[in-house]
């Protein structure tokens, strides 16, 4: 079996399913149009077609061609005669999902993975998002084979009826990665050496939208003595981390700001902190409805790191999920976060999470996966 995924370039979460896809003997092969780490995807991927370019301005497409047309004539020989049993067809950017779409069309089954959904976020005025993107969603999941998504099903039915996604087979798969797996080890936390609560949140940072949002949570529990470890691509300046304290002195040694660190390194590095956040993060408050079906991929990161989760309320498939399997801690707001920590039963949680993320790591669940493909070349 061989299964391609495309993409701008490849991401953690293709990593885990094409890594897992390999270790079980099927072929993947990535299709991606920028550049990126190959030394880290060449162990999920079994071939890489890459055209290597910085960004996709035009004016860079344009150069680009010129000095080496023959990388592109190269680039297209091959995707036009690859055969294969699935194309996983990532987005965003939507032009490429619509091209690859169009592109491989009654050749091989296409499995749409939108990554997250556009349209329930159209009308919001803080994303920005065009009609034309809309346009290209539409198209994505009308005329795809079939659908992928990583967050819970219930975001489909905020989709209208006429694109008819409901009527496609769907798979929905997430989960921590197993061979990334680290074991709980009280000794290596911070918080044994130094007797303080630490928090992760390997995610972006920025000064707009949803993640001022996020911030004004952290400063909560900042003001609690609480320590704060953020991984931002790329490293704010200084002046917008004083920014992010509003200049407060007293809040700036409980906020660490750390270098970006590799996926293959991250379950490691996280696992000495308490907790990891997902919380006001992407979604923020910004829209309910999507989010009470929202998965963030950093959770199973968490999992992979034995921590236990602070999750929002509001993030209703989490919570329900968190709460079942007592994976972590569910609250309104960070303004008593620090009572919330002191009535958890930490060690208790950290069973559950081992047993928890053996039973949905993605390697022991891949069979489903396989079957999946194999049953739409039945069709």
């Amino acid at each position: 079996m061989k299964v391609i995924f495309t993409h701008l370039k490849p991401d953690v979460w293709q990593y885990k399913v094409a890594s897992s896809l390999k270790s079980a003997g099927v072929k993947t092969v990535s299709i991606s149009l920028k550049s990126h780490d190959k030394e880290l995807f060449q162990k999920a991927f079994s071939e890489i077609i890459c055209l290597d370019l910085p960004d996709l301005k035009p004016k860079t497409l344009f150069l680009a061609f010129m000095k080496n047309p023959f990388k592109f004539f190269s680039f297209f020989s091959k995707i036009i005669r690859i055969k294969a049993d699935a194309a996983i067809i990532q987005g965003p950017p939507l032009y490429l999902t619509s091209f690859f779409l169009w592109f491989f069309r009654g050749r091989f089954p296409r499995i749409f993975f939108p990554y997250d959904t556009n349209y329930p976020w159209w009308k919001n005025p803080e994303k920005h998002i065009s009609k034309i993107e809309i346009l290209r969603e539409k198209y994505s999941f009308k005329n795809c084979d079939a659908i992928l998504i990583k967050d819970y099903p219930g975001e489909l039915k905020l989709l209208p009826s006429s694109w008819e996604a409901n009527k496609k087979p769907l798979i929905e798969f997430r989960g921590p990665l197993k061979k990334w797996f680290v074991n709980y080890n009280p000794k290596e936390k911070l918080s044994y050496k130094d007797g303080e609560i630490h928090i992760a949140y390997p995610g972006s940072l920025a000064l707009e939208d949803s993640q001022v949002i996020l911030m004004s949570h952290v400063r909560e529990a900042l003001k609690q003595k609480i320590h704060f470890h953020i991984y931002p691509n790329p490293k704010p300046t200084e002046k917008e981390i004083n920014s992010l304290t509003q200049n407060n002195s007293k809040l700036r040694p409980y906020l660490h700001i750390h270098d970006y660190v590799s996926p293959e390194k991250l379950s490691q590095e996280m696992s000495k902190y308490d907790f990891g956040l997902c919380y006001g993060d992407i979604w923020g408050e910004l829209n309910s409805e999507i989010q009470k079906y929202t998965f963030g991929n950093r959770i199973s990161s968490y999992w992979e790191s034995s921590i236990p989760i602070i999750v929002q309320e509001g993030y209703d498939s989490t919570t329900k999920e968190v709460s079942k399997n007592h994976l972590g801690i569910i609250c309104k707001d960070m303004k008593n976060i620090k009572k919330h920590i002191k009535n958890f039963n930490y060690e208790a949680s950290i069973k559950d999470i081992v047993k928890y993320r053996n039973e949905k790591a993605i390697e022991k669940n891949i069979d489903s996966f396989i079957k999946f493909i194999k049953n739409l070349n039945k069709k």
